[in-house]
């Protein structure tokens, strides 16, 4: 999310090819809105379809589930799921045989490809926000205990997520 708005967080006329990594992670861990994701889904899927996520079990093992409430149906799943597993999830949903993901707007294909894997490669997340992140409601919620170590450790620099 931080590339795709890092305009945001740049002067007016800059580039983010004209600041190194070690200027992008320094914007990053001081000025981006880490705490967003952590309250989205109370803050958009609560407030406007009255449905509070968190008082719905959540399968970690699958990825994925269905709420549903009144006449709204949710499918909950993680970004990080295999396309394969998001197209059969979404096709069980819609009822439909078949559903294919196109991928569009991929990190990879843009401009900044470079500069972002090599700022995934470069950072460090420091210990407090990592904390932050790992041990909200949203991440007990999603993701096993397990997953929340090895996600935390690879952050970190501890070691890399196999």
């Amino acid at each position: 999310m931080f590339f795709q708005i890092i305009d945001h967080y740049l002067a007016a006329d800059a580039e983010v090819s004209n600041h190194d990594i070690d200027e992008l992670i320094d914007i990053f861990l001081e000025n981006y809105m880490h705490s967003r994701p952590l309250t989205w889904l109370d803050a958009e899927i609560k407030t406007n379809f009255s449905i509070d996520v968190y008082q719905h079990s959540f399968p970690t093992d699958r990825g994925y589930t269905v709420i549903s409430r009144g006449r709204v149906s949710l499918l909950i799943l993680r970004c990080e799921l295999d396309d394969r597993v998001k197209a059969q999830a979404i096709a069980d949903f819609l009822d439909l045989d078949k559903f294919d993901i196109v991928r569009s707007n991929v990190a990879s294909e843009k401009d900044y490809a470079s500069q972002y894997a090599e700022f995934r490669q470069r950072i460090k997340i420091p210990p407090a926000l990592l904390d932050q992140m790992y041990n909200s409601k949203f991440a007990r919620h999603f993701y096993s205990s397990e997953e929340r170590e090895k996600f935390h450790a690879h952050w970190s620099g501890e070691n890399s997520i196999q």
